[in-house]
């Protein structure tokens, strides 16, 4: 989008599905009772996101920097995200910050 004159904020997200399983909720406590209240709240499927950004990037050079920006993408996250442990650790990290968030609340 245009920041300002011939400026351009560029940016790109990356967001992945990740389905949760009941097997993700081993090791918590309360397991049961996190594993009922997390499917109720936040359904059964958590997004792994991953932004890239660049501000004040010149109008000629936008479209350049954005193509470099979903290479980057490409070449990173892509192995990352294909790592066998990837969508667990994924999964338990929304878990664990569902869990934080709801015995703050209690």
């Amino acid at each position: 989008r245009r920041v300002a004159g011939d400026r351009w904020f560029v940016g790109l997200v990356v967001k992945v599905p990740i389905k949760v399983h009941d097997r993700d909720f081993q090791g918590f406590p309360a397991e049961d009772e996190l594993r009922r209240e997390f499917y109720e709240q936040r359904g059964r499927v958590v997004h792994f996101e991953a932004r890239q950004e660049r501000n004040f990037v010149d109008e000629k050079e936008k479209d350049e920097v954005f193509q470099a920006l979903l290479e980057l993408q490409k070449s990173h996250t892509l192995s990352y995200m294909g790592h066998e442990g990837f969508a667990r650790g994924v999964a338990r990290r929304e878990i664990s910050e569902f869990d934080k968030r709801r015995k703050w609340w209690k």
